[in-house]
């Protein structure tokens, strides 16, 4: 397995989810993206060039949904792997022992009985992860208690950026463009950043359906969502 002083990048963590998917047997399906279906809503016209970006779903197993919207960012590996079963066993040693092993050898700024824990982990993680691994790090996120928030992380630092959606209770992934491309450039996340704030004032919130998060509607058979559960997305 490559030496853990060496993962420094989002492309050396892709290596190391081939790594470990590979000594435990794990299958990465080359072949099928196995999350084309797992789309649950867009990000809307605030959002400027990221409208449209869609928001996917992530495991909450042991409450490492941040964790997996970040290796789903970050790994085309972490993606393809299936069953979800070997997704959450990646993710959880990511989180309980990769990253505290980091944090022991001073080369990840965390609190290390969090990561070992059970705890739900919140955006604040965004800055050590960008940090560790070189790359831009933008939250879209809601809370009932606060509207909408975004927060960035290294938003110009590094050639790449990843978004991740989130509501306080829980973190997704999002796939900016078709073709399984979850990175942006470093302007449009920025522009997206500018869109969305110069947006929203005080008094011009938006409101559910009008240019923030949009809700996919399920096809006939699954569980329809009412549309009040459309939320903003914004600052």
């Amino acid at each position: 397995m490559s030496h853990l002083h060496d993962l420094n990048s989002i492309d050396d963590l892709n290596k190391w989810v081939a790594e470990v998917a590979n000594s435990r047997n794990f299958i990465i399906d080359h072949i099928r993206n196995v999350m084309e279906a797992n789309i649950t809503g867009t990000l809307g016209r605030f959002f400027g060039p990221l409208r449209n970006a869609q928001v996917m779903r992530a495991s909450g197993n042991n409450n490492d949904c941040l964790i997996h919207s970040f290796l789903s960012c970050c790994s085309s590996n972490f993606r393809r792997l299936k069953p979800v079963a070997n997704k959450n066993a990646v993710a959880t040693m990511f989180r309980r022992e990769l990253l505290p092993w980091f944090v022991d050898n001073g080369l990840l700024n965390y609190n290390k009985d969090s990561l070992m824990a059970r705890e739900f982990l919140d955006d604040n993680l965004g800055q050590a992860l960008a940090d560790k691994f070189k790359v831009n790090i933008l939250f879209v996120l809601t809370a009932p208690e606060r509207g909408a928030i975004l927060k960035g992380c290294r938003t110009d630092e590094f050639d790449t950026t990843i978004v991740i959606h989130g509501d306080r209770t829980h973190f997704t992934p999002v796939k900016i463009s078709d073709h399984e491309n979850y990175l942006t450039e470093v302007y449009n996340a920025q522009m997206a950043m500018s869109t969305a704030l110069g947006n929203i004032t005080p008094e011009n919130t938006p409101r559910p359906g009008s240019g923030g998060f949009r809700k996919t509607k399920r096809r006939r058979g699954g569980n329809r969502k009412s549309k009040k559960y459309r939320r903003a997305t914004s600052n």
